[in-house]
């Protein structure tokens, strides 16, 4: 080993590859306006002082894009899609898949990046995405709420779905959960219920609120007073449903119609229902709220209002292309509220 050491001299010390970061630090920038310039990222305000810069700082460290293979039609570009988890809620799979096809009938790939709800991970995946030939970010989330975006993507094409910007400076594709409740509710009424009530998710979520907001406005439409000992708050799951389920049906004067705000809780009182010999969507009706899979292998099939995941995410990756392309009739602008379908089956 020795003599091999010294017939072919000491071991040159690699080198490291110069970085975006690199670039950033030379030319006094931020690592997301240096992607948007060595992209090429359609749709961004750099100004020409501020690309000149970059592209000198790029060719002092010996820093290119690599990673231009020929894919398809076109050059292959990137749209990353972060996601706070794929494995909770597995319904959130179809938008990601919905998102994947649009993306790759652009010639783009979708690089999805979990990232668990931890600040310091989605970081470092939006650093991650920052090195590649990128279109546009998506942040998406899980259940409907609130966020404050990282401000890396304040710069760079991005667009939210199923949640939103607390400030307003990012558009954003949300369900429209209240006028799918009130649609539901409306169509329980027009099957002649008068006596429908809700069993709720946790009342802090956009979601369950906006759906009790349906539910409520389709009661007034109709001309029906809300009643406080119809409505159950704060289920989140089979148990919760069972439970709730129970307490209707031992009301002095029950409902003929319940309209559950997850399909999970619907499921809990089709148990309840049919312990005690009462035929759902014979003798009470069920309707349940996101079209999870399950739904409609249930007997009878559960009536439910779909979620549109799998439009949202279409339209996300539809918006990011189109600030590419600057087709601004395409783009997102604001909180889109995207239609949630009326699913009809036989629980209603």
């Amino acid at each position: 080993m020795l003599d091999e050491q010294k017939k072919n001299g000491p071991r040159k010390k690699r080198q490291r590859r110069p970085t975006m970061g690199d670039v950033a630090q030379l030319a006094g920038v931020s690592q997301a306006t240096v992607s948007l310039v060595l992209n090429d990222v359609g749709g961004s305000r750099v100004q020409a002082s501020t690309v000149e810069a970059v592209r000198k700082a790029a060719r002092d460290v010996g820093y290119s894009l690599t990673r231009r293979s020929r894919v398809g039609r076109g050059t292959t570009q990137t749209i990353g899609y972060v996601i706070e988890d794929t494995f909770t809620n597995p319904m959130v799979n179809i938008a990601i898949e919905a998102a994947r096809q649009a993306a790759w009938e652009a010639d783009a790939v979708l690089f999805v990046l979990p990232t668990l709800g931890d600040s310091q991970l989605r970081s470092a995946a939006l650093d991650v995405l920052l090195e590649q030939r990128l279109v546009g970010v998506i942040l998406s989330s899980f259940f409907t709420n609130r966020i404050r975006p990282p401000s890396a993507l304040r710069n760079i094409a991005s667009v939210l779905v199923n949640c939103y910007d607390e400030r307003g400076q990012l558009p954003a594709l949300l369900p429209a959960h209240a006028d799918g409740a009130r649609r539901g509710v409306a169509h329980l009424v027009s099957r002649g219920h008068r006596r429908i009530a809700m069993i709720n998710g946790d009342r802090a979520l956009d979601a369950f609120r906006d759906r009790v907001a349906g539910y409520k406005g389709a009661l007034k439409s109709a001309g029906l007073s809300f009643d406080n000992g119809l409505f159950i708050q704060d289920c989140s799951d089979v148990t919760g449903g069972r439970e709730a389920t129970a307490r209707l049906m031992d009301l002095p004067d029950p409902p003929s119609a319940i309209f559950c705000a997850t399909d999970t809780i619907a499921i809990g009182a089709y148990e309840e229902l049919q312990r005690r010999g009462i035929v759902v969507g014979r003798d009470v009706a069920i309707l349940g709220f996101d079209n999870d899979p399950k739904a409609r292998w249930l007997d009878p099939g559960l009536s439910t209002v779909e979620v549109p995941h799998a439009e949202m995410g279409r339209r996300a990756v539809q918006h990011l292309l189109a600030v590419r392309d600057h087709e601004e009739e395409i783009c997102v602008s604001g909180n889109l509220r995207v239609a949630t379908p009326l699913i009809l089956r036989g629980s209603t």
